[in-house]
């Protein structure tokens, strides 16, 4: 049976397409537009139209354009739904929405959750069948979409709006047997259909083709029928404006097929090849909300694209990529240090993700002139520094690792002068967008003069090397000068190493005062700059407005430095923080008209200050938050703390009620809450996460007898869960008699909790109730730090899991054999 005949059936399910004749194909029009009537009777390609209310109307409207989600498991949905819905919501004022296939990879179980997540958005989604959407097994082209059919509606169909026309197309011919087992292609009834439908558009719209499989030759195989190309085309060459949508391949391109390609329209037919929403399959090292970086082969961020289109059949395409609230459009790579005087043959290179042949790339060098960057077919640097760090990585650095880097279509090179005075130079580089106009992204590179001390500029892996270095650069600008005299400090008393190099350090004083590129920078001192995506910034725009003038620091940074160093020094005498934060602070918490006078740095450091405090504070921290809401300088992070608070002072209730009230923040959603401990508690207890996420249980905690504590929760831990948990001498003692902790709901990401608990099934993550009741584990928590208790007492101590682990391994093992939990021979 034909695969047009076996969608007609689950038109029921598809509620944007009534049911309607059999063999028909929908078209739906919208108002105001006229309702044409049915054409083609009963044959093959016939039409049948369909009433749907406007989307695309005035003089420019937008649509929101995704390739690839290809979510293959209910971790892929949970990414995508914090990696693209959620922030995509109430950003962009679309009205219509395309997917452009592989919805998921191979799972049609999934189709509704991921159709669900969507339907969020309040617009009209589209959505084209994909390679990885046919059903699993499928016997032939014939019946292959069934689970498509009934979950999500027809493969081929098309839209009529008062702005543009849209024609979705499954191209994916099923090959059974084969290697491939699709190719690019079309059915006879989708050019019977056309033949009918094409003729009876105006020429003056833009026509949109949506289609999942190129029409462009992807490699050495003919990855599209060249016949049915030729027919296409034939069929298209007399729209005077029109755009193809296409996904497939995982990066991103822009195509301008011309007589060469056997094109015979009146100017080029421009092929939008659109980067998936997944990246590179949810791969790669995750940031600190857990998430892949999922980068693309050809060094494109994942993300979404928007397309504009205006009256008269022009449009405009944007890209936008994942949770980047910088929007930028260009990534950069640069050296961070040259010898000054060398000869010039190192570069920065710029991938302008939406750049194609003719756009237009300069740089400048601090404020010299500007100079075309040269475009180069190779791989991205940046993404080949990232598969370098890959290789080199004693264990996984994620789920799976980033993409082997591919040649970009979009890169450019620019050589970097050495002649300038040595220290810090900027780099600026613009690109001419085809429709945004002018673009831009900044970095910067060192010059070295050779009687420099080489030895300062090596990665600090000690704390005896990091007082070398501040003491041969005194006087002198370093990466470390960034963050104001109190920030430095505190970062630096935080900094912990371990045999092979720097084991932990707090994030709070990077996140306040720095942008992810200065955080980069600061970090690289250490052989940790790819920690740097981790550390949740809330300058990801531009740097703080105090940047550069807050070295005298002022009432409430010294405030808070004071409460910051107490808690350090014993944060579970909860008591005496209460009563110094009275003492530095007064009411000024309390009393919203005190805040109107406060700056906005010390906004944040008194919001940092009522941080501190274990239950949370929850009046005060939210008042300084309705100020700088009021302000409007309140960052999701911000509402992230009231939310923590909420967890910390048992809120359960209103945590729910609060992230119902902030959708776009990217709050976790709150479990189920199961305590029948309540005040009875006579010892330490925990809280143990469902399965499914879905439900937390406090569960009194026996210490009796000999057990293995792990005061976990940052990524150093994984690095350790990893390694340990394949270990096949440590995994099945620690499988057997290990516990790994992590701090209350509200100090640790619930949804990094979920993550880990997927990602670990032996090395399940359990969140203890408070710090009071555990007094036998440290104050400050180091992570991760292995405790061996035996009857409520710690008889050994190892701390941290350096990125080599066989320096803490041989320690580890040997503690364990004198607490009796290991033989070795």
């Amino acid at each position: 049976m034909p695969r047009f005949l076996a969608w007609i059936a689950f038109l029921g399910a598809a509620l944007a397409f009534p049911q309607a004749g059999a063999n028909c194909i929908p078209v739906t029009v919208e108002a105001p537009l006229a309702l044409p009537r049915a054409q083609g009777g009963l044959a093959p390609g016939c039409i049948v139209y369909h009433r749907a209310p406007a989307t695309l109307q005035g003089e420019a409207a937008q649509v929101l354009v995704l390739g690839d989600p290809q979510v293959k498991s209910e971790m892929d949905v949970g990414y995508f739904r914090r990696d693209i819905v959620e922030p995509m919501l109430g950003r962009q004022a679309a009205s219509l929405g395309i997917v452009l296939g592989d919805l998921v990879d191979d799972a049609p179980h999934l189709y509704p959750q991921l159709k669900a997540l969507l339907d969020r958005h309040g617009v009209s989604w589209l959505y084209a069948p994909g390679n990885h959407d046919v059903d699993p097994g499928a016997a032939g082209d014939d019946g292959s979409l069934t689970h498509f059919h009934r979950a999500i509606g027809p493969d081929t169909f098309a839209r009529e709006t008062a702005l543009a026309n849209f024609v979705v197309l499954d191209d994916v011919v099923v090959l059974p047997n084969q290697s491939p087992a699709y190719v690019g292609g079309l059915r006879e009834e989708q050019f019977e259909f056309l033949e009918r439908w094409l003729p009876t558009l105006p020429k003056d719209k833009l026509l949109v083709l949506a289609l999942h499989i190129p029409l462009f030759e992807t490699g050495t195989r003919d990855s599209f029928r060249g016949a049915d190309r030729v027919r296409l085309f034939s069929l298209l060459k007399d729209f005077p404006h029109l755009l193809v949508l296409s996904a497939h391949t995982h990066i991103q391109q822009q195509r301008f097929h011309s007589a060469a390609d056997g094109w015979r329209g009146p100017r080029p037919l421009h092929e939008f090849n659109v980067g998936a929403a997944c990246g590179a399959f949810w791969s790669g090292v995750k940031d600190a909300q857990g998430i892949p970086a999922a980068t693309m082969a050809d060094g494109t961020p994942n993300g979404y694209a928007v397309l504009t289109v205006s009256e008269g059949g022009d449009y405009a395409l944007s890209w936008h990529a994942a949770r980047d609230a910088s929007d930028g459009q260009i990534g950069l790579h640069a050296p961070k240090v040259l010898r000054r005087g060398a000869y010039p043959a190192w570069g920065v290179f710029a991938n302008v993700y939406m750049g194609d042949d003719d756009t237009r790339v300069e740089y400048r060098v601090d404020d010299g002139p500007w100079q075309p960057m040269r475009k180069v077919l190779q791989p991205d640097p940046a993404l080949l520094a990232e598969n370098v760090r890959d290789d080199e990585a004693p264990s996984l650095r994620g789920y799976d690792r980033s993409p082997e880097a591919k040649p970009s279509p979009h890169l450019w090179r620019g050589a970097l002068p050495t002649t300038p005075t040595a220290g810090e130079h900027r780099i600026d580089v613009r690109a001419f967008d085809r429709w945004r106009g002018e673009v831009d992204a900044s970095t910067t590179y060192r010059l070295m003069d050779t009687k420099e001390d080489p030895s300062a500029l090596l990665p600090l892996r000690s704390r005896a090397a990091l007082e070398k270095y501040l003491t041969s650069n005194a006087g002198h600008s370093t990466p470390l000068d960034l963050l104001p005299q109190l920030a430095r400090a505190r970062f630096l008393s935080s900094l912990r190493f371990g045999a092979k190099g720097l084991g932990g350090f707090d994030t709070d004083d990077l996140a306040t005062e720095l942008t992810p590129v200065e955080v980069e920078r600061v970090l690289a001192l250490f052989d940790a700059a790819d920690y740097a995506k981790m550390v949740p910034s809330r300058n990801q725009l531009v740097p703080p407005p105090w940047h550069g003038h807050a070295d005298a620091p002022g009432r409430v940074e010294v405030g808070f430095d004071v409460l910051y160093r107490l808690q350090r020094v014993d944060d579970k005498d909860v008591d005496a923080l209460r009563r110094r934060f009275d003492v530095l602070f007064g009411d000024l918490s309390h009393r919203p008209e005190a805040l109107e006078a406060l700056s906005e740095r010390e906004l944040v450091y008194l919001l940092r200050a009522v941080d501190l405090l274990p239950d949370g504070m929850l009046d005060p921290r939210r008042i300084v938050i309705d100020e700088m809401q009021r302000r409007g300088i309140a960052r999701p992070g911000d509402l992230r703390r009231l939310y923590d608070g909420l967890l910390l002072a048992r809120r359960f209730d209103k945590a729910t009620g609060f992230v119902a009230a902030h959708p776009l923040a990217g709050l976790p959603a709150v479990p189920a809450i199961v305590d029948a401990v309540g005040t009875q508690a006579s010892g330490p207890t925990v809280w143990r996460i469902s399965a499914d996420g879905a439900t937390l249980v406090r569960t009194p905690f026996d210490t009796a007898g000999t057990t293995i504590f792990v005061t976990a929760g940052c990524h150093f831990s994984v690095d350790a869960a990893e390694d340990i948990t394949r270990d096949p001498l440590l995994g099945p003692v620690f499988a057997r008699h290990a516990h790994w902790l992590m701090l209350p709901p509200g100090r640790e990401d619930l949804d990094a909790v979920r993550d880990w608990n997927r990602r670990f099934p032996a090395a399940q993550a359990e969140l203890i109730h408070t710090s009071e009741e555990w007094t036998l584990l440290p104050a400050d928590w180091p992570m991760p730090g292995f405790y061996i208790v035996r009857d409520g007492k710690v008889v050994e101590h190892i701390v941290g899991w350096p990125r080599d682990p066989t320096d803490n391994r041989k320690p580890l093992i040997d503690a364990l054999t004198r607490a009796g939990l290991l033989e070795t021979r």
